[in-house]
């Protein structure tokens, strides 16, 4: 993922978006275990308090979960 974490954050706390790109990366990191606890429940409230999301960012979501494998995926949630 190109932008860290916190810029993510700090983007969504501003009520802006993420591309597509963007979210697949973050999406990838907390299933792949490389982000924190504290920074899964920063991403997912700032997610929740921004509303609701445009369609890349779903789409950009579920694009990730190939890369891990479904299995994986499965076995982290």
């Amino acid at each position: 993922m190109s932008v860290s974490f916190p810029e993510l954050l700090e983007r969504m706390v501003r009520r802006e978006f993420l591309s597509r790109e963007e979210m697949r990366g973050a999406f990838m990191a907390i299933m792949a275990g490389e982000a924190t606890p504290a920074q899964i429940g920063a991403f997912l409230m700032t997610h929740r308090m921004r509303g609701r999301p445009r369609a890349d960012e779903p789409a950009g979501a579920a694009e990730g979960l190939p890369h891990l494998g479904f299995e994986r995926a499965v076995m982290r949630l």
